[in-house]
C-alpha cells in the first residue's frame, strides 16, 4: 500500500491545478505539528498526518477559497507511513462561517499506516469525491457528496451509522464498500449510480438512487425491517443480491422502475418484506431461495423469471403477465396470485394451498392464455376470468376452480387433474375446451353454459376412474363426456343432447365401467339418437363391467333401464360376433362384420353409432388379438353351429362368450357350405361381397386337405355360381 500511496500523492499534486488562494487547514484544535499541509506553487493541496498527540480530540479539516470564501480542494488526505498514530476520528466539514468542508475531496485514507479504529465523523462537501482514489476507514457517521463520485471507491470497513448523500446527476462510476456488521444510515444519489454498493454486514438504512444502477448492492447479512431500496431502473447490469434476509423494501420511483437485471435474496423474504417494480423485462429476474412471506407487486407487466426456491406466504401481483415471463415456487403457496389484465405467463407451484385470481377479480376481458402447474395439491382457490391456456394439477383438488364470470368468459383451453377432484371445478359460461380428471372425480363439474368441449374422466382401461360426484351441465351438451371408470353419481344435463355436425363428433356420453345401481343420466331436453349416443361398458364387454339395474336414464322425463339399440343407449353385449350388439347373434351381423372385416370402420360407426370401441370384442371371433379374415372362419361357425364354435373357442379368461359360459344348448348344424354363401349372398351388401369371396378363397387355402378347407373350397364356388 505504501507505493500505491506515494504515487497517488505525486500525480494529485502534479495534475491538479492550483486555484487561487486554496487553503487547507485543521480547525478541530490540534497541533501544528502533528500533520503536514502539503503544498504545490504555494497552493495547499494535501494533508499528511504525522502524530496524534490528542487521540480523543477528533480531527476537523476544510478547504476553502482565501479571496471568495468558498469551497476549496483536498487532493488528498493520508497518514505518514513512518509514523504510528492511535485512535483518529476526522472530519471534512466547514468551519465557522463555512457551510461546507471542500469542494473536491480526491483521496481520504486512514487504514493505510492507522488504527484499526480511525473512522469518519462526516464528510460533506460540494464537488467530486473519489477521482483520484479512494475513500478508506474503518468506519463512518455520514459522507455528503455534492457532485460527481468516483471513479474511485468509498471504503468503510466497519459500520455506517450516519447518512451518504451523493447529490450529483451522475453517472457515479465508483463503489462503496461497507464492512461493519451493520448500516443503518441512508445513502442518497441524485443520478445515475453505475458503481458498486457493499455491506459487509446487515443493513437497515436508506439507499435512494434518484437515477438508473448499473452496478451492485450486495449485502452480507440481513436486510432489516429499516432497509429500503428504491431506484428509477435496474438497468441490465444492475442488480441486489442480499445474502440474508429481506425484512425490508425494494421500490421504484413512480413512472419508472424497470427491473432488466436481478434481484436475488439468499434467505427469505419476512411478513414485513417488499419486493416491488414498474416493470420487470424480459430475461430480468426476481430470485427468492428461501420462502417468500412478504409481497411481490409488479405496477405494469412481468416479462421476466421469478424464482423462489421454498414456500410462498405473501403475495404476487402484476397487472399483467405476459408470455416469455415464468413464475416458479418449488414449495406450498399459501398466499395469493393475483393479474389485472393478460395472464399468457407459464406459473409452477409446488402446491396451493392460497388463491389466485387471473385476472382479479375474474374479468372476462383479459384471457389467461400461459399455463399453471401445480405440482402438488390445491386446497386453495383458482379463479380465471377466461381460460385459453393451461392448468395442470399433479395432485387432488380439494378447493374451487371457477372460470368466468356473469359477464362472460369460457373455458376454451385445458384443465387436467392427475389426482382426485374432491372438490368442484366451476364453468360460469360456455366448455369449449377440455377438462380432464385422471383420478376419481368425488366432487362436482358444473358448466353453466353450452358445453362443446370434453370432459374425461380416467385415462383408459389400464388407468380407469370413477365418477361418485356429479356433472351438471346447465344447458346444452354439444361434445363429449366419458367416463373410463364407474358411473356411481348422477349426470345431468338441462338442454339437449347433440352432434351439431352429424358427424359423430359430438353427442356422446360413454361410460366404460360400470353404470351403477341408482345412479342416473338425466337430459331434460332432446336426445335425438341419430349420430349421438351413450354407451355403457364401451370398450369391450367386460365381466366386470355392466348397466346395473336401478340405473336409469332419463330423457324427457321417460326412462330406459338398458340396452335400448333403437334409441341408440347401448349395454355392450357379451356375444362374440353380435355386430348389432342386440344381444343375438344372428344373419343381421353378417354385414356389419364384414364391413370391420375390410376395415370399413368410419361406415361401421356411420350405421351403429356408440359401437366402434367394442368391435374388438364382437369381431375378433378366434380371440388371437386381431380382426382379420382368419375370424371370418369362427364368425361363420359362430352362425352355422354355435356349440362347436364354443367347444373349439371358448375360453372363460381368453375367449369369453356369455352364450358359450351359459352351458346351455345352443343347437348345431344349422347349414352347410351351401347355406352359409346363400347367407352371405342375402345380408352381405354387394358392394363388399369381393371380401367374402376373397376371405374365402384365402381360408381355403390355409386349411387345404382338411375338411375345413373342402368347406371353403365350397363356399367359394357357391359364391361364384
Amino acid at each position: 500500500m505504501r507505493a500505491r500511496i506515494v504515487t497517488i500523492v505525486v500525480l494529485a499534486a502534479a495534475a491538479c491545478p492550483a486555484f487561487p488562494a486554496n487553503v487547507i487547514r485543521e480547525w478541530g484544535g490540534h497541533s501544528p505539528s502533528d500533520y503536514d499541509i502539503r503544498q504545490v506553487g504555494g497552493q495547499h493541496v494535501g494533508v499528511v498526518i504525522l502524530r496524534n498527540t490528542q487521540p480523543t480530540l477528533p480531527w476537523k479539516f476544510e478547504a476553502y477559497d482565501s479571496v471568495t470564501g468558498a469551497p476549496g480542494d483536498i487532493d488528498y488526505i493520508i497518514i505518514d507511513s513512518g509514523s504510528t498514530v492511535g485512535n483518529i476520528t476526522l472530519s471534512v466539514i466547514g468551519g465557522p462561517g463555512h457551510t461546507y468542508g471542500a469542494r473536491d475531496l480526491e483521496l481520504l485514507n486512514l487504514v493505510d499506516y492507522g488504527a484499526s479504529t480511525n473512522v469518519i465523523d462526516e464528510i460533506d462537501i460540494t464537488g467530486d469525491a473519489c477521482a483520484d482514489g479512494d475513500i478508506e476507514a474503518y468506519g463512518a457517521d455520514s459522507v455528503t457528496i455534492g457532485a460527481e463520485f468516483g471513479p474511485y471507491d468509498l471504503h468503510i470497513f466497519g459500520p455506517v451509522t450516519g447518512d451518504v448523500t451523493i447529490s450529483g446527476s451522475g453517472p457515479h462510476r465508483g463503489d462503496i464498500f461497507v464492512g461493519g456488521t451493520s448500516y443503518a444510515g441512508d445513502m442518497y444519489f441524485a443520478g445515475d449510480m453505475d458503481g458498486d454498493i457493499d455491506f459487509g454486514g446487515s443493513a437497515n438504512g436508506n439507499i435512494d438512487v434518484n437515477g438508473d444502477l448499473a452496478g451492485m448492492i450486495t449485502v452480507a447479512g440481513d436486510a432489516d425491517d429499516a432497509w429500503s431500496l428504491r431506484v428509477h431502473n435496474i438497468t441490465e447490469d444492475g442488480g441486489v443480491d442480499i445474502a440474508g434476509d429481506l425484512h425490508g423494501r425494494v421500490s421504484h420511483y413512480f413512472y419508472s422502475g424497470q427491473i432488466r437485471g436481478i434481484v436475488h435474496v439468499g434467505g427469505s423474504v419476512s411478513s414485513g418484506g417488499d419486493l416491488e417494480c414498474r416493470d420487470l423485462t424480459r430475461n430480468s429476474k426476481i430470485e427468492i431461495d428461501g420462502d417468500a412471506d412478504g409481497s411481490i407487486d409488479i405496477f405494469n407487466y412481468a416479462d421476466g423469471t421469478i424464482e423462489i426456491g421454498g414456500q410462498m406466504g405473501g403475495g404476487l401481483w402484476a397487472n399483467e403477465f405476459r408470455g416469455t415471463g415464468t413464475v416458479t415456487v418449488a414449495g406450498d403457496v399459501s398466499g395469493w396470485v393475483s393479474s389485472l389484465s393478460d395472464f399468457s405467463a407459464s406459473m409452477e407451484f409446488g402446491s396451493l394451498s392460497g388463491d389466485i385470481w387471473l385476472p382479479y377479480p375474474g374479468d372476462a376481458r383479459y384471457p389467461m392464455t400461459g399455463s399453471l402447474t401445480v405440482n402438488g395439491d390445491v386446497s386453495g382457490e383458482i379463479a380465471v376470468g377466461q381460460l385459453e391456456g393451461d392448468i395442470s394439477i399433479a395432485g387432488d383438488l380439494t378447493g374451487p376452480i371457477y372460470i368466468g364470470t356473469e359477464a362472460g368468459g369460457d373455458l376454451d383451453g385445458t384443465i387436467e387433474i392427475a389426482g382426485t377432484l374432491a372438490d368442484s371445478i366451476n364453468v360460469v359460461n360456455q366448455l369449449d375446451g377440455t377438462i380432464h380428471a385422471l383420478g376419481n372425480v368425488t366432487g362436482s363439474i358444473q358448466v353453466s353454459g353450452d358445453m362443446h368441449g370434453a370432459i374425461t374422466i380416467g385415462t383408459d382401461a389400464a388407468s380407469p376412474a370413477n365418477l361418485t360426484g356429479t356433472i351438471d351441465l346447465g344447458s346444452h351438451m354439444k361434445g363429449v363426456i366419458r367416463v373410463t371408470g364407474d358411473v356411481v353419481g348422477d349426470i345431468e344435463i338441462a338442454g339437449d343432447v347433440e352432434d351439431p355436425l352429424g358427424d359423430l363428433t359430438a353427442g356422446h356420453i360413454i361410460v366404460d365401467g360400470t353404470f351403477v345401481d341408482e345412479a342416473n343420466i338425466i337430459i331434460v331436453g332432446e336426445f335425438a339418437g341419430d349420430t349421438e349416443y351413450i354407451a355403457i361398458d364401451y370398450d369391450g364387454f367386460d365381466l366386470a363391467d355392466s348397466w346395473e339395474s336401478g340405473a336409469q336414464v332419463w330423457i324427457d322425463s321417460v326412462s330406459y333401464g338398458g340396452n335400448t339399440p333403437a334409441e341408440h343407449l347401448w349395454e355392450i353385449t357379451c356375444q362374440k360376433g353380435d355386430m348389432t350388439n342386440d344381444g343375438v347373434v344372428n344373419m343381421f351381423d353378417i354385414d356389419p362384420f364384414v364391413m370391420v372385416i375390410n376395415d370399413e370402420l368410419e361406415d361401421y360407426e356411420e350405421d351403429y353409432p356408440g359401437l366402434l370401441g367394442s368391435v374388438n370384442f364382437h369381431a375378433d371371433m378366434n380371440c388371437d388379438g386381431d380382426v382379420d379374415y382368419f375370424d371370418v372362419d369362427a364368425f361363420s361357425l359362430r352362425l352355422l353351429d354355435p356349440e362347436e364354435y364354443c367347444e373349439e373357442y371358448y375360453d372363460p379368461e381368453t375367449c369369453y362368450d356369455c352364450d358359450c359360459a351359459a352351458e346351455e344348448s345352443l343347437g348345431g348344424g344349422g347349414g352347410g357350405a351351401s347355406e352359409l354363401a346363400a347367407a352371405f349372398l342375402e345380408y352381405v351388401d354387394a358392394e363388399r361381397l369381393p371380401v367374402i369371396v376373397d376371405a374365402a378363397e384365402e381360408l381355403a387355402s390355409y386349411h387345404a386337405d382338411t375338411p375345413r378347407g373342402d368347406f371353403w373350397a365350397a363356399v367359394v364356388e357357391a359364391l361364384k355360381a
